[in-house]
């Protein structure tokens, strides 16, 4: 309740929706231009790599892996929302490199092949 009375009280609500838990995000995000990710610490990153997967233009606070993936302008100081606002402009004006194929280094597929592959290598190693 307290955050519909924000969207309304600063006069979103036609560019805001709220849905809820959805059984396939990946066809919400899919209807997007933009992920941005605010956070002030991550240890990973999923949601920019989910977004990323599904075609939207980055925009990040430069905590997980969001430095390793994208460029400066596309970065923002965590708790710094007016660099914040600057990176989600380029991400809103500009789509620079296919993200999606820069976020596939991070699929499930490629994840699991480099875990096995790693577990083998320390196999051998161990043994």
């Amino acid at each position: 309740a307290e955050l519909m009375s924000a969207i309304v009280d600063h006069g979103l609500g036609d560019h805001v929706c709220l849905i809820g838990e959805h059984d396939a995000p990946e066809r919400i995000l899919a209807a997007g231009d933009v992920i941005a990710v605010s956070s002030r610490t991550e240890s990973f990153g999923l949601a920019l790599i989910e977004g990323m997967l599904c075609g939207l233009s980055p925009a990040s606070t430069a905590v997980g892996v969001a430095p390793d993936l994208l460029e400066g302008n596309r970065l923002a100081a965590p708790g710094d929302a007016a660099a914040l606002a600057v990176a989600l402009g380029v991400a809103a004006s500009t789509k620079g490199p296919n993200y999606r194929s820069v976020a596939m280094a991070y699929s499930l597929e490629r994840m699991h092949a480099r875990y096995l592959a790693m577990y083998r290598l320390q196999s051998r190693t161990v043994s």
